[in-house]
């Protein structure tokens, strides 16, 4: 296996599904998904940094909001399966499993 397989084995591993439990649980919100376009990403605090890879374990889109809410448009990204990870300013990393449509 070469290193970025590996890297994103361990992210899909770890993935958790999104549900409407999560603001409750202090997890982030992710909606819709899968998606056309836009998700959401909804959190009870601030998220720092928002990452999106490619299941090659390429990183292809890295965002800073300091937001409780953001938008992200992945219109510009083919048909697939995606790694959302997401940090908080608690320290704490979820990741997600995004399917583009």
């Amino acid at each position: 296996f070469d290193a970025g397989f590996e890297m994103v084995y361990k992210l899909i591993t770890n993935c958790t599904q999104a549900s409407t439990n999560d603001l409750k649980n202090n997890k982030p919100q992710i909606f819709p998904n899968p998606t056309d376009r836009l998700i959401t990403i909804k959190s009870k605090t601030k998220i720092n940094t928002i990452e999106v890879f490619n299941l090659a374990g390429q990183r292809i889109k890295a965002l800073n909001p300091f937001k409780n809410e953001v938008s992200l448009d992945l219109s510009e990204f083919t048909k697939g399966v995606y790694v959302l990870k997401v940090l908080d300013e608690s320290n704490s990393i979820n990741t997600y499993k995004i399917i583009k449509r």
